[in-house]
């Protein structure tokens, strides 16, 4: 029954997805469905989030950006509210000295590519971020964003041809962990088929 309920969710969305719709009903849509693209987890006094980011709706917005095929997310990373009495950002969480701090700086900018890792189907041919980011806020946000963008080793389309995407961050800046975010794929191939148009 259960799994007759899932199709029957996926159909439903994937009709839903179909049509030519301007790029504000791209972007509304989005907006609905967006916890369908997000994974969770509450590790260690954090809240540590995965979300798929649909490029090409965005590209529809902005001609400056191309979507390639390319899968991109956003990793989030920020302290829980009740988890001790000094809330702060999470920048400077579990920070005693400057010096690890410029360590915790240089890891986000520079080392995400060995800390995250994307796999497909359980398969053991694993992708690490071509290109990453952090989004500096100099310590005016209690979290941390970091934009992930995995490239395929191929032309013939693996990530479409996935049923299930497994994103691994093993957290050593935080001590969270390693996290698995797992999404379903027919979701993710749903809505890269959903057609926006400037008219």
């Amino acid at each position: 029954m259960r799994l007759f309920l899932h199709i029957a969710l996926l159909m439903v969305f994937s009709i839903s997805c179909t049509g030519k719709k301007t790029v504000k009903e791209c972007l509304e849509y989005y907006k609905k469905h967006k916890e369908e693209f997000v994974v969770s987890k509450v590790v260690s006094g954090f809240e540590v989030k995965m979300e798929y980011i649909p490029k090409h709706l965005f590209a529809s917005a902005d001609p400056a950006i191309k979507p390639n095929g390319d899968l991109n997310f956003v990793l989030t990373i920020a302290p829980i509210k009740d988890y001790d009495d000094e809330y702060k950002a999470t920048m400077f969480e579990k920070i005693s000295k400057f010096e690890e701090y410029k360590e915790r700086v240089f890891n986000l900018n520079f080392e995400m590519n060995k800390l995250v890792e994307l796999s497909l189907d359980d398969k053991p041919e694993v992708y690490v971020p071509v290109l990453f980011n952090t989004e500096n806020t100099y310590g005016l946000t209690k979290e941390i964003k970091i934009n992930l963008i995995f490239a395929a080793k191929s032309v013939k389309g693996e990530f479409k041809e996935a049923h299930k995407i497994d994103v691994v961050f093993t957290d050593e800046i935080f001590e969270t962990g390693i996290s698995h975010f797992v999404f379903d794929n027919h979701i993710i191939n749903n809505i890269s088929q959903l057609v926006c148009s400037v008219n």
